[in-house]
């Protein structure tokens, strides 16, 4: 099998590009990775967000409770000691 002159810069000229589209094809494969990474980023900031939220709600929460557990036991005592002083 002979090869001609022009056969021969045909096949230079599909190699050509066919490497500027496997460069093309891998420059896309980057951009794809650094946008995965980016967002895997952002969704790991925000799960670290919701997290801590979730905790402050929480012991904010907490917090009103025993707020809410101390009134109702000092009006409990003040009941306590009201009836006490009718009953002298």
């Amino acid at each position: 099998m002979q090869f001609s002159s022009s056969n021969l810069v045909a096949l230079l000229s599909l190699a050509t590009v066919a490497m500027a589209d496997y460069a093309s094809l891998a420059s896309n494969i980057r951009a794809i990775d650094t946008a995965v990474v980016s967002l895997n980023n952002q969704l790991w900031s925000s799960s670290v967000a919701t997290y801590s939220g979730a905790l402050n709600v929480d012991s904010s929460a907490k917090a009103l409770a025993d707020k809410l557990d101390a009134a109702a036991s000092d009006a409990r005592d003040e009941a306590v000691f009201s009836t006490s002083n009718a009953n002298l």
